[in-house]
Parts: structure tokens; sequence; C-alpha cells
């Protein structure tokens, strides 16, 4: 399957320090609690199609992003999480382009428009 964990386990579940590699090639090296990520830890995305941002880093909660942030590929803040809250800039209004929307792209990547980016995000 390609995926592969190498850490600490309790009771059958990942718990303690570990890393974990996906199929698709993300990475997550931190704490982990019950099998989910919990603690300090960064995760690294591989999908190349997303193209504009590389990680997360900071504090995990019950496998979600709590406080931390998401860095561009070249070293930029995208995106801050305090307290499980996405700020600064604030989460965008869920929104379906429709033919007649013009797509901003991102002065990050010429190929990926904002809103693909962002729903990318939002599914973790």
């Amino acid at each position: 399957s390609g995926e592969e964990y190498v850490g600490e386990f309790k009771d059958g579940e990942y718990d303690g320090k570990g890393k974990h590699t996906s199929p698709n090639g993300n990475v997550y090296v931190g704490e982990w609690k019950d099998g989910r990520e919990n603690g300090q830890g960064t995760q690294t995305w591989k999908d190349e199609d997303a193209g504009v941002f590389a990680k997360f880093k900071g504090e995990w909660k019950d496998g979600k992003e709590w406080n931390g942030i998401f860095y561009y590929t070249d070293g930029s803040i995208l995106v801050r999480y305090v307290n499980g809250e996405w700020i600064d800039p604030p989460p965008p209004l869920k929104q379906t382009p429709t033919k007649n929307t013009t797509k901003s792209k991102s002065p990050h990547s010429s190929k990926t428009p904002h809103i693909v980016v962002l729903k990318y995000l939002k599914s973790y």
C-alpha cells in the first residue's frame, strides 16, 4: 500500500512519537495519542498539484491543526491556526465557481487558483 509508520504504539494505536508516511508521499512527524496526531508535529504535503503550501507546523489536537502555521513552499506564511480556528486571514466563504466567475491566481503559483487550494486545505 505504500503506507508506513515508524514510532511508538500503545494498545495497538500510534501513541507517543512517530513518523507516518502516506502512499501519496505526505509525511507527518510528531506526537500521537490514541492513533491521531496530538501534540507537537509537522505535516508536509507532497501534492504538487496544490503547489501553494508545503507544511503545517505546530500543535495538533485530536488529529486536527490546533495552534500553528501553514507555510507556502517558499517559507512564507499562508495562514495561522489558534485554538483550532483559522485566522490571519480568516477562512474563505464557501463558494462554487461558475463559468461566469473569474478565478484569481495565487502570486505563488501560476497554475493553481486560490479556490482550489483552499478547498484542498479544508479537507484536512
